[in-house]
């Protein structure tokens, strides 16, 4: 669809899409903090761990849209390079 209307921008629709799985690590890191975690002690140690559930979110979301970049990449060359022009 963003291909017939001509989005330019369909590459970052594409990272963010599959790099949104980072999201929702994110927010089961904070469920496991709220819930799971009783025995952290203190906020110093909760500051430390949101900070590398945080670093580790991200590190997901690079990898996972960047997959699905070069996914969908190949994906739109595969099929342009298949149609012939007049």
């Amino acid at each position: 669809m963003h291909l017939c209307v001509e989005d330019w921008k369909w590459w970052w629709k594409a990272f963010f899409a599959s790099g949104s799985v980072a999201f929702y690590v994110f927010l089961y890191s904070i469920n496991y903090l709220v819930f799971d975690l009783r025995s952290l002690s203190g906020p110093v140690s909760a500051t430390l761990y949101l900070g590398y559930s945080l670093i580790m979110a991200l590190a997901i979301m690079l990898s996972t849209g960047a997959i699905g970049f070069l996914l969908s990449f190949y994906f739109v060359h595969y099929l342009f390079s298949s149609v012939k022009i007049d």
